[in-house]
């Protein structure tokens, strides 16, 4: 009764369209899909940012009503009439991050010649394909904003070493340069903020996302979550987690309106052809998690239903919190609302 039928709890959804992903119906790859679901989905989860994966073929309005910040990363091809609804969606309040070669194709995999699906929405025009990498590429820092999280002009981190060539529309604002540290040469537009009506979007030229999925960069990682975290307005989060890098957290609605955080401790390792290793999972102890509570509900209970035992909990800025006394490979907090 908990499980079927419950829907994701997302504060970020990721969106790849259905244009980039039949891409390879034009005789061309569809080379994002890593870091259309499993780059930002990784980086958001070792935040302990509440993500989930929507296809765009499933974007009615009721869903667009939910959402507060939705990413598009890498997603090449769209079609007019879907950059037109996610255009409507940021003027009337939306927050959208787009990173990559993002609406820079047609539904029918050709580049489009007037910079982009997005361009008023993103505040900059895309002026060719994406660049060839380069090696030693950071993003520099133009201007601090809330949207980099921490980070001061001037400052540097790791970037992506192929872009798409970009022009700074009026209005938008350049937060990021991509900058070669071995020639020291500036090779465009890096991070752009720009304010569209009532919402907001973010724009990185290159795929911040697909670098931390290869090399964990924390710094890269951080500066994303600022970003989405700057996109939601601040917003709560709507789970807590405190545990060991690897523990991840999924929340979920159940029909009836209860909420429960499944809890991954994928600590471990299981591959017996690689030779003389641990085959164990290794069980976690005194796991916090924190599941906030919808406005006009209490929380009535929390218990862990792998663990089949209740667990003490209290009220705290909105959140109802526990510990996991011990978590071996997954645990679901089921919290009770009435």
């Amino acid at each position: 009764g908990i499980h079927k039928g419950s829907v994701p709890v997302p504060y970020v959804s990721i969106v790849p369209t259905w244009e980039s992903l039949q891409l390879f119906r034009t005789n061309r790859k569809s080379w994002n899909w890593p870091m259309m679901t499993s780059a930002l989905g990784l980086t958001l989860l070792d935040e302990r940012i509440s993500v989930d994966v929507h296809v765009s073929t499933e974007m009615s309005d009721a869903w667009f009503e939910q959402q507060r910040v939705i990413a598009l990363c890498g997603a090449s091809g769209i079609s007019t009439r879907q950059a037109e609804k996610f255009a409507k969606w940021v003027e009337d309040g939306g927050g959208l991050l787009a990173t990559y070669d993002t609406g820079l194709y047609d539904e029918h995999g050709d580049m489009r010649k007037d910079g982009g699906a997005l361009r008023e929405v993103l505040g900059v025009r895309m002026i060719g394909e994406p660049s060839r990498s380069q090696p030693e590429c950071f993003y520099r820092v133009k201007e601090a904003h809330p949207a980099l999280g921490e980070l001061e002009s001037g400052a540097v981190v790791q970037g992506d070493g192929r872009l798409v060539p970009t022009e700074t529309l009026a209005g938008a604002k350049l937060l990021a340069e991509c900058w070669n540290l071995g020639t020291g040469e500036v090779r465009g537009p890096a991070v752009v903020v720009n304010n569209y009506g009532k919402g907001r979007a973010i724009y990185s030229s290159g795929s911040l996302e697909a670098n931390y999925l290869y090399d964990r960069v924390k710094s890269t990682r951080q500066m994303l979550a600022a970003m989405v975290r700057y996109l939601g307005g601040g917003a709560p989060q709507p789970y807590t987690l405190k545990a060991p890098t690897g523990v991840y957290a999924v929340l979920r609605r159940a029909p009836n309106g209860d909420l429960a955080l499944w809890v991954l401790a994928n600590v471990g390792f299981k591959d017996a052809v690689v030779g003389r290793m641990r085959q164990e999972y290794l069980p976690l102890s005194l796991i916090e998690v924190g599941i906030r509570i919808p406005e006009g509900k209490q929380a009535k209970s929390m218990r862990l239903m792998r663990g089949e035992q209740s667990v003490p909990y209290k009220v705290e800025g909105g959140y109802a919190m526990a510990t996991i006394p011990t978590l071996h490979i997954a645990e679901v907090v089921h919290l009770a609302l009435v």
